[in-house]
């Protein structure tokens, strides 16, 4: 089965290469270009999962970069995100890029 970190590998790779670097900053991962500016992730890149603390009924999420922003589904529990949630994000990916992963 296809993971989270292989499918991203490239695309993070193809990030490095056209001269973003990859920053971590007060608890925030992101990329910025060669002039220090906030670069966006690839389409297809997957993030999360990610628990919201803010009371929601669903409080685990994915997300994948999509052409115009996030694409996000949260699931109720760890066990949804781990299973279920992998699976929605890789399909997404896979809808977004073309890329079959697995």
């Amino acid at each position: 089965m296809a993971t989270k970190e292989g499918l991203n590998a490239p695309l993070h790779a193809a990030m490095l290469a056209a001269g973003n670097r990859f920053v971590k900053e007060k608890g925030r991962e992101f990329f910025r270009d060669e002039n220090g500016n906030y670069a966006s992730y690839p389409v297809g890149y997957i993030r999360g999962p990610h628990r919201a603390e803010n009371g929601s009924p669903r409080p685990w999420s994915f997300s994948v970069q999509g052409e115009e922003g996030w694409h996000q589904r949260s699931f109720t529990s760890r066990e949804h995100w781990n299973g279920e949630g992998l699976m929605w994000a890789l399909a997404e990916s896979q809808s977004l890029t073309g890329v079959s992963h697995g």
